[in-house]
């Protein structure tokens, strides 16, 4: 039979139906952080959590853990960064929450705010296995250590994203996103920030409108793009295709399995390549600077067009405005 925990707060009713085992703890040190919290929930689940969180101007920050309860800090801040210290049933003075709790799902939506200038967060201890759906109106958002798909959604604030399996989707509309260890289908965007990756295993796909986008050590296909920032790859394997309208693109490869594809309006292209791989070479921009070995084709100052080592993967280079410094070099295991 499933559990069921259902708890909606209107603004003069209060409807409270429990079947169930909720705990609920004394305020003091969270296991997993340092930070101040206001009291705690915990929940008994089973495997493979569908865990979805959303409040109003809040931070999220949820980790994973060897367990098998869901650990949820409810961080009640005023506007000065006080934590206020209070139970679940002291929430209902400040804001509109519903809390569902249905086998191998946990929803707790922080519907409305009754007070001025005060926010709830959350600060979550989950086991390993818990695929998250987490948003907020205007702050941060962080995952660490789960398995499982993630959703992460925030309108101004930054976005971490660490040692993650599965696929995940992140956006913010204005902030930062950082991602590091990720194994699985990732796609990223926010409209002003910066978007920066590390040791990222499978394809990739991030936009920002107004920031610079680093990507290092990453391992599959990467389609990156920026209206109004830098493009930064390096120690890269697998394929690229990198566009940017106002900057600059660095670009420094391993290997490349399938296709090479830089373009930027406004900047220039520094890219370094493996000397050892077939390529099909298609370079135009106002002044090429490069040495060519084992070339067949066409080699302008402003246009190159053939094959390298016989030919093979196709590399595509569009810079109009500006120069594209590219060199060889030998591939390191």
């Amino acid at each position: 039979m499933k559990t069921r925990v259902a708890l909606l707060l209107l603004m003069s009713f209060t409807i409270f139906s429990c079947i169930g085992r909720v705990v609920i703890e004394k305020p003091g040190e969270f296991k997993i952080t340092n930070e101040k919290f206001s009291f705690i929930q915990e929940y008994e689940s089973p495997d493979n959590i569908q865990l979805s969180l959303g409040t109003v101007g809040g931070n999220i920050e949820v980790k994973g853990y060897e367990g098998k309860r869901v650990k949820v800090a409810f961080v009640v801040t005023k506007n000065n960064g006080e934590v206020i210290q209070m139970t679940l049933d002291e929430l209902q003075k400040y804001a509109k929450f519903v809390i569902v709790k249905e086998g191998s799902e946990l929803s707790i939506q922080v519907k409305e705010i009754l007070r001025r200038n005060m926010s709830v967060g959350f600060i979550v201890q989950t086991p390993l296995h818990t695929a998250c759906n987490i948003s907020t109106s205007g702050g941060n958002l962080s995952i660490e250590g789960l398995a499982g798909n993630q959703e992460m959604q925030t309108s101004g604030g930054n976005i971490d994203i660490q040692d993650i399996t599965g696929n995940l989707n992140a956006h913010t509309s204005g902030g930062n996103i950082y991602m590091e260890k990720l194994t699985g289908l990732t796609n990223v965007s926010t409209s002003g920030g910066n978007i920066d990756g590390e040791s990222i295993l499978g394809d990739l796909i991030a936009e920002t409108s107004g920031g610079n986008i680093s990507l290092e050590n990453h391992k599959g296909f990467a389609q990156v793009s920026t209206s109004g920032g830098n493009i930064s790859i390096e120690g890269m394997g697998g394929s690229v295709s990198a566009h940017t309208s106002g900057g600059n693109v660095y670009a420094k490869l391993k290997t490349i399995s399938q296709k090479l594809d830089l373009e930027t309006n406004g900047g220039f292209i520094q890219c370094e390549l493996p000397s050892d791989i077939g390529m099909n070479l298609e370079l135009s921009g106002s002044e090429i600077k490069t040495t060519l070995t084992n070339f067949q084709g066409t080699s302008k100052s402003d246009y190159i067009s053939g094959q390298i080592n016989g030919g093979g993967i196709p590399v595509r280079m569009n810079c109009p405005g500006g120069t594209i410094h590219l060199k060889f070099s030998k591939s390191s295991d």
